[in-house]
């Protein structure tokens, strides 16, 4: 005869009734009791985990129509996020959140580019890599700031959980910052162009003082010839080097190709053509050298030409203030704008004058970034107009 034993049963109540246990006291004799780890009442999965890796800006997708902006998107790479499972998704989205944190669009998970004919949802225990390529309507991306892609995946474990549905896995989320200035240069027309710019100055203007992503690459564009054909006052035709499919795997957006031409037509120093300031269709800032000269307050001696160089310096900032300010075109873009108050020392006024030759910017300006107090000597000439182009490059505003 077997011993009688002492065994406590655990009873869970679920569905309508509050969660309590009762302990009842049985006198029994040895059993064996299988545990089947049917599911808790829990919201999230704990059979999926989502991992995501960075979203970086791909370029820019004029869907066929380059005249109709109502169907360009931005292109973002979500390059890798890792799926950990014994079973794949059932399903995913991703969801992109504007700065006021307000969800603008979503899509169902879109083919990976890591495997071909894939749908992103693959799993595997130690993770599943995949990545995709994410097109954001133009018009979703007005905003200045940073914006946030959310990945929100579902499990395939319905048959393990007591209302037989499947659990979204935690979401995880990544942020696309403001753009770069992508600065390239083209020596088609000037083959000297790169030298007579205080690269160094560039950089002061817009990554220093402006706090603006800036990158100059001072190798020469390596793609095809391209002509466009630009100005209103005396209309040109630029010849130019576009840039190799290499050369655009490595750009961003607010990508510019700058250049001299010889040009002497009109009055204007230099000239932006905006285009899509993408990759495959960059901005395109010049620099009439023979104007600036022209300019130049004085008789131009051998001993001058370091002047000369400040020249086109300071005219080739004004030109990339185009390129960064979303803000320049008035009368539908027939019209640009300039400094509002015309100031002589703002390399932003509307008329080049003696101060864009001189050595050093003459205007001040102080401002808060980042918790920090800064002031610079600065080519332009007031807060607001640097505040601008962050705005149109998704940046946050500088404080006063």
């Amino acid at each position: 005869m077997q011993e009688a034993r002492t065994h406590y049963f655990v009873l869970w109540a679920w569905d309508n009734m509050p969660t309590f246990t009762k302990t009842t006291k049985l006198n029994l004799p040895d059993v064996e009791v299988e545990a089947i780890p049917y599911n808790r009442d829990i919201l999230r999965s704990e059979d999926l985990v989502v991992v995501s890796g960075p979203v970086e800006y791909h370029g820019y997708d004029d869907g066929g129509t380059s005249d109709d902006e109502s169907d360009d998107n931005h292109l973002y790479y979500l390059r890798w996020y890792s799926l950990r499972s014994h079973r794949n998704a059932s399903r995913g989205e991703i969801w992109v959140y504007d700065p006021d944190l307000e969800r603008v669009h979503s899509w169902k998970v879109l083919e990976c580019v890591v495997h071909k004919g894939c749908k992103g949802l693959t799993a595997k225990p130690n993770g599943e890599i995949h990545g995709v390529i994410i097109p954001v309507p133009v018009r979703l991306m007005e905003k200045a700031s940073t914006y946030r892609f959310v990945l929100h995946f579902y499990d395939d474990y319905a048959d393990t959980y007591k209302n037989h549905q499947v659990k979204a896995a935690l979401e995880v989320n990544q942020t696309t910052e403001g753009e770069r200035l992508d600065i390239w240069i083209s020596t088609l027309s000037d083959i000297n162009f790169r030298y007579k710019i205080h690269w160094n100055w560039i950089s002061d203007a817009f990554s220093t003082i402006a706090q603006i992503p800036t990158e100059v690459h001072k190798c020469d564009t390596e793609g095809e010839e391209e002509t466009v054909f630009g100005g209103i006052r005396k209309p040109i035709f630029i010849k130019f080097k576009s840039l190799s499919k290499a050369q655009k795997g490595e750009a961003c957006r607010r990508t510019v190709i700058v250049m001299g031409h010889s040009s002497t037509l009109g009055k204007d120093p230099g000239l932006t053509i905006d285009r899509k300031l993408s990759p495959e269709k960059p901005a395109l800032s010049v620099v009439f050298t023979e104007i600036v000269r022209s300019h130049y307050p004085g008789v131009v001696y051998p001993e001058t030409e370091s002047e000369l160089k400040n020249g086109y310096t300071n005219v080739l900032i004004h030109e990339l203030t185009h390129v960064a300010n979303d803000y320049d075109k008035i009368l539908f873009g027939l019209i640009e704008r300039h400094c509002s108050d015309n100031v002589s020392t703002c390399i932003w006024r509307s008329e080049i004058n003696s101060n864009f030759y001189d050595s050093q910017w003459h205007n001040r300006i102080k401002y808060t970034y980042k918790g920090e107090r800064y002031e610079y000597p600065s080519p332009w000439h007031s807060l607001d107009e640097i505040n601008e182009m962050r705005k149109s490059m998704k940046l946050p505003l500088l404080q006063p």
